[in-house]
């Protein structure tokens, strides 16, 4: 119970607060799932290993340090997702709307299946787990689109 309340409350402000992003990042997330999958392991590979390399001279401490903290941030951030993006994913394959629905049904109904079946020993983590690349790649998509608009 406490597991769900907390994801429940992260993934309620997130969802509520930044609507128009969670929506984006589900519209990525769902177009090309594999790739982004894809995109998600490659950063959960490539930035503790960067990290870890930065943190071993005295120069890139600094930025090893940024690295980590900032690749903490994004799993976290990933974990709350992951609960929102599989309820907008059910909503979608329910319903069949035109566009992505991120409501506070959506993260409830997301939530609450997310954690059950992530308790299920060892099929529910490896979903979770592919949830949390899909998330983390299509994270990473939005954040590379929106840097590159900057130029």
């Amino acid at each position: 119970a406490g597991k769900f309340l907390m994801v429940l409350a992260g993934a309620l402000l997130l969802g509520l607060t930044f609507k128009r992003y969670v929506t984006q990042v589900a519209r990525v997330a769902f177009t090309r799932p594999l790739r982004e999958m894809a995109r998600g392991l490659l950063l959960a590979i490539v930035l503790p290993v960067i990290s870890v390399i930065l943190l071993m001279s005295i120069v890139g401490l600094p930025l090893g340090l940024l690295a980590l903290c900032g690749g903490i941030v994004l799993f976290i951030l990933a974990s709350f997702l992951s609960a929102i993006l599989f309820g907008t994913w059910l909503h979608a394959r329910i319903y069949k709307p035109q566009e992505y629905e991120v409501s506070w049904k959506t993260i409830l109904v997301g939530t609450a299946l997310f954690v059950l079946i992530t308790s299920i020993p060892v099929i529910g983590w490896i979903f979770c787990l592919l949830f949390m690349l899909l998330t983390l790649g299509a994270l990473v998509q939005v954040k590379w689109s929106v840097a590159q608009e900057w130029r």
